[in-house]
């Protein structure tokens, strides 16, 4: 189930659908880029199209925060959702899943959930369900499929891997859980999916992501 996503209400005339979605787009990128934290009351009120307005209460930073990430939630369960549908392979789609891991490192320069974790349980508890639940259960899906299509090795445990995985970026710098200095939190996103995707094919498997990566598909 989707979440719902509404805005926090603000002075002014009502939103457009869609400057609703550009507010929240705007709030993301804002949050993803400098963090939680460092984003002040001015800056909110800037972000939501209200700069005369009042500026935001510590509730009102909670409730866009919460909004924020639930379209954040459900964005990437359609993009997943999509990519499913048109992977012609689960090694198709799991390059695919690692591209957008490595895209999304890109964007999130701050440590956000870390902060998320911190200051917002409420936000991050829908976080962590999210993970545990939709992208879990994505990851088994797309295990099954590969070990049927025999590009996957067939001993593995598709219980365990999948939530292994999703723990490990968890951790990782970007996330603010640990940072080890001197590693880019994007490569380190990057490495971790190299790495699940290099110990779950087989040398067939190998083979297909080597043609896909040299001829990627036109989506």
């Amino acid at each position: 189930m989707n979440p719902t996503v509404t805005l926090p209400p603000t002075a002014g005339p009502p939103l457009t659908q869609a400057q609703h979605q550009q507010t929240l787009s705007a709030a993301q990128e804002l949050f993803f880029r400098r963090g939680l934290r460092a984003v002040g009351p001015d800056e909110l009120a800037a972000c939501l199209g209200r700069p005369a307005a009042p500026a935001p209460t510590v509730a009102a930073k909670a409730a866009l925060i919460h909004t924020v990430f639930s379209e954040y939630i459900r964005r990437m369960r359609e993009a997943f959702t999509r990519q499913q549908a048109r992977s012609t392979t689960a090694v198709a789609e799991m390059l695919a899943l690692r591209e957008w891991v490595w895209q999304e490192a890109q964007q999130i320069r701050a440590p956000v959930f870390w902060e998320l974790a911190q200051d917002y349980p409420a936000t991050w508890q829908l976080w962590q369900e999210h993970c545990t639940g939709f992208v879990v259960e994505y990851l088994r899906d797309n295990l099954r499929w590969g070990m049927r299509q025999e590009l996957y090795h067939s001993y593995l445990d598709i219980d365990f891997l999948p939530r292994f995985w999703v723990q490990q970026i968890s951790a990782s710098p970007t996330t603010g859980l640990s940072d080890p200095p001197g590693l880019d939190p994007v490569d380190v996103r990057q490495t971790i999916a190299a790495h699940f995707m290099a110990g779950i094919i087989t040398p067939v498997g190998a083979a297909v992501a080597r043609r896909l990566q040299e001829s990627p598909p036109d989506y």
